[in-house]
């Protein structure tokens, strides 16, 4: 193609320097004959005679073979995706490839092209996780559904009009209570918000008193059923059968975890307990027992049922009114993991504890601009990968920050390796629950920054 009149060499240099992708021209031997700057590898005497092995080592061994069969059928290669690294930051191209050719048409060199698709690949990584999340939720909540009609149908006690009420009734509270985790992006919901949706149809006769505290999601999940059997029974047998009674909910946090205090008053005459347990005072045993690690205990006293709900700290997803203290009080942690529902629920609970918490983002390039601009922090959580690249490049430059670092990997050869003499780095297993994960990392930092104090 020939150059229109009025422009220069000059011109088509400073085009060729300004396009927004990676060009260069490999001669024959794969030897570079010039390079932009986006590409990495400038024209100077530097570069330029040099070979393609030289100049990228990372991505060559990928490229060379396809630079060799351009060479040979003269055919372009398209869409070509290479993964490398640039100084610390890892990258993600796309290469295009064609054949440059002599006045007699025979292919001399191969154009290429690289275009950076790091951050539209990290979408896609980020929308994939996000579509297994989604079906993963889906199947769970088919998977309930499923255990409550055959278990509500499995209770011969009531006709067909009232067992299709008493299905709908219990989807429908688990429909509420999803409601509210969708709107808090499915990591955590207020146990008020929980109690206040099953009391909504009784104001006037109803009360919730306790602490401002969060429950994870399946905690949430749960409770929303165990209250909904309650109120159930408590409109069909008890205070609520009449005007006249009442229902106050209480719950205290303790050491072991969370207590819910369920009290009737003003209703009928309790005689004791009913002589045959239904299933939904089967659904709230199982559920206490197996999702909130606790236990119920029930009192039928004659002014009314007073249940007692204790459950295990694993329900908690961070305490907001907890005193701060201790050894993370005031401290500055930086999280970096590609993971957004556990790095928010680490995010809650270390708030929780006193912390102000920096966040990295989610791949190695906002990582690194924010480790180097943000100010001195105290410890750092860091996920094994981000967006199926390893943190190792991360190690160094954390490890000139501050001496304590949590890693969070699948298995612990998954893992950077330490440096050697560098301050003990706990390793713990990414795949516990969020609840778990979160009194493991807060347990390791405490341990780390109690040894670097």
């Amino acid at each position: 193609m020939e150059i229109p009149p009025g422009i220069n060499d000059r011109d088509v240099r400073a085009l060729w320097d300004c396009a927004p992708v990676g060009l260069c021209v490999l001669d024959a031997t794969l030897h570079c004959v010039i390079a932009n700057s986006w590409s990495g590898w400038s024209d100077d005497a530097a570069h330029t005679g040099r070979t393609l092995f030289e100049l990228a080592p990372q991505i060559a061994e990928r490229l060379s073979p396809a630079v060799r069969r351009v060479l040979t059928t003269g055919k372009p290669i398209d869409g070509l995706e290479l993964y490398w690294m640039r100084g610390d930051i890892a990258k993600i191209s796309l290469c295009n490839l064609s054949p440059l050719r002599d006045a007699a048409g025979m292919v001399i060199g191969v154009n290429c092209a690289l275009v950076d698709i790091s951050t539209r690949a990290n979408i896609e990584a980020a929308e994939r996780r996000l579509s297994l999340e989604i079906d993963h939720r889906g199947q769970n909540l088919l998977s309930n559904v499923q255990s409550l009609v055959r278990m509500s149908i499995s209770d011969t006690s009531h006709d067909v009009d009232t067992t299709l009420g008493v299905i709908e009734q219990r989807v429908m509270a688990m429909g509420r209570v999803h409601n509210v985790l969708s709107r808090e992006k499915w990591i955590s919901a207020d146990i008020h918000e929980i109690v206040a949706a099953e009391f909504a149809p009784f104001v006037g006769q109803t009360a919730a008193d306790g602490p401002v505290l969060r429950l994870t999601a399946t905690a949430a999940r749960s409770l929303a059923l165990i209250l909904h059997e309650l109120v159930s029974n408590a409109v069909t047998h008890g205070a609520l059968t009449v005007q006249s009674g009442l229902v106050d909910v209480t719950w205290t946090r303790n050491d072991s975890g969370l207590n819910l205090c369920w009290t009737e008053r003003g209703g009928p005459i309790l005689r004791g307990p009913p002589p045959q347990m239904g299933f939904g005072g089967m659904l709230i045993d199982s559920s206490v027992a197996m999702q909130l690690s606790g236990s119920i205990v029930r009192h039928w006293d004659q002014a009314g049922l007073r249940c007692v709900v204790m459950m295990g700290e694993a329900v908690l997803a961070g305490d907001r009114t907890a005193p701060a203290s201790g050894v993370l009080l005031g401290r500055r942690v930086l999280i970096v993991d590609d993971e957004p529902i556990s790095s928010a629920v680490l995010t809650v609970a270390l708030t929780a504890e006193g912390c102000e918490v920096l966040d990295a983002g989610h791949d190695l390039d906002e990582a690194i601009a924010v480790i180097d601009k943000t100010g001195p922090f105290d410890a750092a959580v860091l996920g094994s990968t981000l967006h199926g690249h390893s943190t190792q490049p991360l190690l160094d430059l954390l490890r000139r920050r501050t001496l304590a670092i949590v890693h969070l990997g699948p298995l612990a050869h998954h893992l950077p390796d330490l440096a050697d003499g560098a301050a003990v780095e706990p390793i713990l297993d990414s795949s516990l629950s969020h609840a778990n994960l979160c009194a493991a990392v807060m347990a390791a930092l405490a341990q780390v920054l109690s040894a670097t104090r």
